[in-house]
């Protein structure tokens, strides 16, 4: 298990699982031999940031891990690597691939390469993130590849930096980011649990970094939640185990989701941002202000292109720092839809 559950939480990922009966289905499905995998009858091509989206959205529902070296190797050539804020989702989609597949880990992580060394950072983030009991192992047998990479894989093995289990919340926007890749390569409750424990900080009053986190994290549960029947048979489930100040808001995002109205949850989370951001500097958001440099939020975009546009099949993930930005910007001109 990636992350340290407490039994209350545990129970509470049993009951989901019981409300939400395609969940078994679906974790069958994930295989532990290399190329055990049944691949589909059209194999989806990466020759575009929309394509890749498409295929992480659908991964976990049938999931062909040997396909992910190729994806690897497709973003680093359309460059989805180049801002390791932006790099966040994919770095946690990665993670959650190798943690899922512990007995093949070292045949997928050798085949992830050649990556640049600028790019590098990834793949050592991916193992350290993976939740692999031996990811120290596989980061130190891997380091041959990745000489310029040395101070990095140092800090992991032996200066104590965190792993995505143990990264605070309030760390920064890639860290939900993170925690989403993950859930789309894997399926896994337990780094959903994690960014529904940031909405206690929705209504922060002292700390303005974790207001404008609690408020994008409100946005992607409710955005994905829309597209995902599980994640609302998990918000269910958890409204009772939410700390005291997060619990109404999860139940709006419940409530949102319910009533097709998740655009009033993104409303008023803008707005808190906007009041948030007056009160003070968010100094780790630097990827939120690029998007609104291009004039363009990611918030507006990747949460509503999809439903707007109506094709699920290439329904994108509702992600903070725009890690999708230019797959979703070509959605929405596809769709004719513009951010407000």
């Amino acid at each position: 298990m990636i992350f340290k559950i407490s039994r209350a939480v545990r129970l509470v990922l049993a009951a989901a699982a019981l409300i939400s009966a395609s969940l078994a289905a679906a974790s069958a499905q994930t295989s532990a031999q290399w190329g055990a995998v049944a691949k589909p009858a059209t194999v989806p091509s990466f020759d575009t940031p929309t394509q890749l989206v498409a295929w992480i959205t659908t991964y976990r529902d049938a999931p062909d891990v040997t396909r992910v070296p190729e994806a690897v190797q497709a973003m680093s050539r359309l460059g989805l690597f180049k801002d390791s804020q932006s790099a966040a989702f994919y770095i946690g989609f990665i993670a959650g691939v190798i943690g899922d597949n512990q007995i093949v880990a070292p045949q997928l992580i050798d085949d992830l390469f050649p990556l640049p060394p600028s790019e590098q950072a990834v793949v050592i983030k991916a193992i350290a993130y993976s939740g692999l009991p031996d990811w120290k192992m596989h980061l130190e047998n891997f380091s041959g590849h990745m000489p310029a990479r040395k101070v990095l894989i140092r800090k992991y093995l032996f200066e104590g930096e965190k792993t995505l289990a143990d990264v605070p919340l309030d760390n920064g926007n890639a860290v939900i980011d993170t925690l989403w890749g993950y859930y789309f390569a894997t399926g896994s409750y337990a780094p959903v649990l994690r960014i529904i424990d940031a909405l206690r900080w929705v209504e922060e009053k002292s700390d303005v970094q974790r207001a404008v986190i609690a408020n994008m994290a409100k946005v992607t549960l409710a955005s994905n939640g829309a597209r995902d029947e599980n994640l609302l048979a998990l918000y269910h489930v958890q409204i009772p185990y939410v700390r005291s100040t997060g619990a109404p808001h999860l139940r709006a995002v419940v409530s949102a989701i319910e009533t097709f109205e998740t655009h009033k949850v993104r409303e008023q989370a803008q707005a808190a941002i906007r009041e948030a951001r007056a009160r003070g500097p968010v100094a780790k958001l630097s990827a939120w202000g690029k998007a609104n440099q291009i004039g363009q939020t990611v918030l507006s975009v990747g949460c509503v292109v999809a439903g707007a546009l109506g094709h699920p099949e290439i329904a994108a993930p509702c992600v903070i720092t725009g890690a999708l930005y230019s797959g979703i910007a070509n959605l929405a001109k596809i769709g004719g839809v513009t951010s407000q």
